[in-house]
């Protein structure tokens, strides 16, 4: 039950993860990860088992609606991106502008 942060898109949060071996074991282990997977999520969210083939393995998400925590820091993190991506472009600019203003 190791996730990163979530993927987010319109309101619902996304976790994958790629190590199904937690889900091995006996079913009274997987009992418990089921019962802590309810608690941390709820009984309505979603879990897709998939595997593309053979040698990528098997890999499982878990979607639900995001929390407003998880909106919050989403929407932090994007901001930051925004101002990363401003000020990259703003120093690309001023170097253009150097170059050709020097002609």
């Amino acid at each position: 039950m190791r996730f990163n942060e979530p993927s987010i898109h319109n309101g619902d949060a996304t976790y994958f993860h790629q190590d199904v071996e937690e889900l091995n074991g006996t079913l009274g282990n997987l009992k418990s990860w089921v019962e802590a997977m309810i608690a941390k999520h709820g009984a309505d969210a979603e879990l897709e088992i998939r595997s593309d083939d053979d040698d990528a393995g098997v890999e499982y998400s878990l979607r639900r609606k995001a929390t407003v925590e998880e909106l919050s820091r989403y929407e932090q993190r994007q901001e930051q991106w925004r101002e990363v991506e401003r000020t990259r472009r703003e120093q690309q600019y001023l170097e253009l502008k150097a170059e050709f203003e020097g002609k």
